[in-house]
């Protein structure tokens, strides 16, 4: 029996990696929370059971009734998390999320931006082109991805991320993320596109080398947002609501500047005011603040409405720094003004 055991037990213990391996996307992501629950009524006693196993078998001599429930419980539960479909993870692959497939305007080329297992430590962005003369394809990496990608918008029919557009030098394009503006429809070859843009990524340009097949970097503004927190007049009726971005720009792959601003939403054709906020430069300096919009969305600002129309009081709260900081937000002129006496 203690064969048996054995041999059971180092089942037991592949199937258990094996399950984690996959469930983790090779470690790349973290686990979902019916793969938490699997987690702990499964993978859990089945690692407990092995290594009670171990032990018994380190000791030497395993008497038989406790070989054979071992063994049972040990192979059911491998069984388990191995064969049945609610349990038992997908084998790990790349999981390609791309836009729509479209022609350059000079008809040269068909090309598509593609995102690779987004959400994961491995994630990489790539732009997909085909010769329409050759009929070569080809894959370019784009460096557009530094852990700040929010949401994919995946609508039904074609739709755009970026456009590649020549750029009038032989084999260049240009290559630019938005598209367009968010929800607008384009016309190409007489089918109808619909411009998507890729949440944290605010505008980037890159010039692609067909010779190389390379991407250079030209300009680029990174997009961190809070959460939005919503304000309710006492009936329940919308008031407004409003969050933080902060944007990140860098040209030719070097920083030159951050930009924090402080996006107002009125009820008003539900218009967004987008006011640039006078913080202080600790916080961008030291990634205080973008590690906070990075790692929690935290709703750092608490804004009230004034007396006058279109104006707002907003202060900061602890969740940031010690040290309060208290802006009069101006919407008409889309100005902030500092009024803490840090600011004097």
């Amino acid at each position: 029996m203690a064969k048996i055991l054995a041999i059971v037990t180092a089942v037991g213990i592949l199937a258990a990696a094996r399950w984690i391996f996959n469930s983790t996307a090779g470690f790349n992501r973290g686990l979902d929370l019916v793969q938490t629950v699997s987690l702990v009524f499964f993978i859990a006693p089945l690692v407990l059971a092995a290594i009670v196993a171990i032990v018994l078998l380190a000791r030497g001599g395993v008497a038989r009734v406790p070989a054979i429930t071992l063994s049972a419980v040990i192979a059911a539960v491998s069984l388990a998390v191995t064969f049945v479909p609610s349990i038992n993870p997908a084998p790990v692959r790349n999981i390609v999320n791309a836009d729509s497939v479209r022609p350059t305007d000079d008809g040269l080329y068909e090309y598509r931006f593609e995102i690779v297992n987004a959400f994961q430590r491995n994630a990489t962005a790539r732009l997909f082109v085909r010769d329409l003369n050759g009929g070569g394809e080809a894959y370019i990496p784009v460096n557009i991805l530094d852990g700040s990608l929010g949401g994919l918008s995946l609508p039904r029919g074609n739709f755009l991320w970026g456009r590649m557009e020549a750029s009038g030098e032989p084999g260049q394009y240009i290559f630019s993320l938005p598209a367009g503006r968010p929800f607008q429809q384009t016309y190409i070859d007489g089918v109808s596109f619909q411009y998507q843009r890729i949440g944290g990524i605010g505008e980037a340009v890159f010039l692609i080398q067909m010779e190389t097949k390379s991407a250079v970097e030209l300009f680029r503004k990174m997009d961190y947002r809070s959460h939005a927190r919503r304000i309710n007049n006492d009936d329940g009726s919308f008031l407004f609501s409003y969050y933080l971005e902060l944007f990140d720009t860098f040209e030719r792959g070097e920083k030159t500047g951050s930009e924090v601003f402080l996006n107002v939403i009125m009820p008003q054709l539900r218009r967004t005011y987008a006011v640039p906020l006078p913080i202080d430069a600790a916080l961008l300096e030291n990634n205080i603040l973008r590690n906070r919009l990075i790692t929690e969305r935290t709703r750092w600002i608490v804004l009230e409405q004034t007396e006058s129309p279109g104006q707002f009081a907003a202060r900061t709260t602890s969740d940031l720094s010690s040290d309060s900081m208290s802006f009069l937000i101006d919407t008409l002129s889309l100005t902030a003004t500092r009024t803490d006496v840090s600011a004097q």
